[in-house]
C-alpha cells in the first residue's frame, strides 16, 4: 500500500486566502500539514523584491520549512508564493499550487487557480474560476 502524498498548506495572515486554501486542501480528502508563515514587520504591508527566498519572513515566529519536503505545496499570495518557490528549489520534485496571480514565473507553478480580474493567459497549468471559492 502506498502512503499518501505529503501536503503542506502554507498559510499567512489573510483570513480569506486561508479559508479558500483550507477548502481546497479539505476537498482533496487527504491528510495535510499546515505551515503558518509570518512576514517580517517591514513586509507586513510593504512588498519585498520578488525572488524565491525566505528573507522576507520572520522565521522565528513562522512554522519551520525543512525536510522532509512535501510532495505538494498549496498557497496564495506574493509572500507565500516566494516561499513556495524556495521550497521547490530545495526539493525540485515538489509540486506547487498557487491560488491567485503569480507576479512572475507563472511557468514555475504546476497549477495556478485564478479569478477573472487577474486576466491570466490561457495556459495548461492555469485554472480559471468565475467566482471565489466559498463553503
Amino acid at each position: 500500500m502506498n502512503s499518501p502524498p505529503r501536503i503542506w498548506l502554507v498559510l499567512g495572515d489573510k483570513l480569506g486566502d486561508n479559508a479558500q486554501l483550507t477548502m481546497i486542501a479539505d476537498s482533496l480528502d487527504l491528510p495535510y500539514e499546515v505551515r503558518h508563515l509570518v512576514p517580517k514587520q517591514e513586509y507586513r504591508l510593504g512588498k519585498p523584491r520578488f525572488k524565491a527566498s525566505l528573507q522576507h519572513l520572520d522565521l522565528e515566529n513562522s512554522d519551520p520549512l525543512a525536510a522532509p519536503w512535501p510532495d505538494l505545496v498549496i498557497t496564495a499570495g506574493r509572500r507565500h508564493s516566494m516561499a513556495a518557490l524556495w521550497i521547490k528549489h530545495q526539493s525540485p520534485a515538489t509540486k506547487l499550487v498557487l491560488l491567485g496571480r503569480p507576479r512572475r514565473w507563472i511557468e514555475r507553478f504546476d497549477l495556478v487557480i485564478s479569478l477573472p480580474q487577474y486576466q491570466l493567459p490561457d495556459l495548461p497549468q492555469v485554472m480559471h474560476l468565475s467566482l471565489p471559492l466559498m463553503r
